[in-house]
């Protein structure tokens, strides 16, 4: 048996140092331990990386509203393909 493998059937993941957005039930544990939004702990981890205490020291240094998702470009005028605007 793999020890480094998650056992899914839980509810908090095996390592509580590293957040890990690939699970949704790991996104469920780290979104209720800290009282943030998805999208709030996913742009934490985009900022500070995956340790569990550098995104809990930048949840409480920055205002929630700060927190956003960074959204795509617009896309381009209709007609045109994003190759043909480069």
């Amino acid at each position: 048996m793999n020890a480094m493998v998650d056992d899914k059937t839980k509810r908090a993941p095996q390592d509580t140092k590293l957040i890990s957005l690939t699970e949704d039930y790991e996104i469920d544990y780290w979104t209720e331990k800290f009282g943030v939004a998805p999208e709030a702990l996913a742009t934490a981890v985009r900022r500070v990386g995956h340790s569990a205490q550098k995104v809990d020291e930048y949840l409480r240094r920055v205002p929630q509203t700060s927190l956003t998702i960074m959204r795509p470009p617009r896309p381009p005028p209709s007609g045109r393909r994003w190759c043909d605007t480069l």
